[in-house]
């Protein structure tokens, strides 16, 4: 599409440099050493970032150092949860890695915390999840009261045809 540019990985090569920046990490001698992998990714997109107005980062949920590496990347953090209690222990963990990040990174902030994959008439479960996160964060604060929601006839047919949702309005 004009005007978007996408890299994308895979699990084998997530896979590989994730073990690699474990080695290096594992290695580093100091603070220093520490922060010059954190900070590798930033570096790395520091050349071309200025051409960008928005650069997206997605991280597997489990793969901790390279959650941090995008971290030490980003200016802001925006998190993705399911409303299931997994989803939202995994917004712990990445509170506590947001948290860390920011020894590395001072300039990084938090967006705020989204709610996805629900339906539209599912507002009870929406509200005790909003109610549930923000119990686990200490604060509402940072909750989008907007969600994305999921309707499985629209995503069906967006991986089938290529397109994004609102395109399939245009055709």
């Amino acid at each position: 599409r004009p005007g978007l540019d996408v890299v994308p990985a895979g699990k084998p090569h997530t896979t590989e440099l994730a073990m690699l920046l474990q080695m290096r990490r594992a290695t580093a001698r100091s603070t220093e050493d520490i922060s010059r992998v954190v900070n590798a990714l930033a570096t790395s997109l520091a050349p071309i970032a200025e051409s960008y107005d928005v650069v997206l980062i997605d991280c597997p949920p489990k793969i901790e150092v390279l959650q941090e590496v995008a971290l030490g990347a980003s200016r802001w953090l925006l998190i993705p949860t399911h409303s299931d209690a997994s989803s939202r222990k995994a917004v712990r963990e990445i509170a506590n890695r947001f948290t860390t990040a920011r020894e590395y990174n001072e300039t990084l902030d938090l967006l705020g915390v989204v709610l996805f994959g629900s339906t539209i008439g599912g507002t009870r479960l929406r509200e005790q999840t909003f109610n549930e996160i923000a119990q686990d964060l200490g604060s509402r604060d940072r909750l989008f009261e907007a969600f994305i929601r999921f309707v499985e006839a629209s995503a069906k047919q967006t991986r089938d045809t290529g397109t994004l949702v609102h395109e399939l309005e245009l055709a």
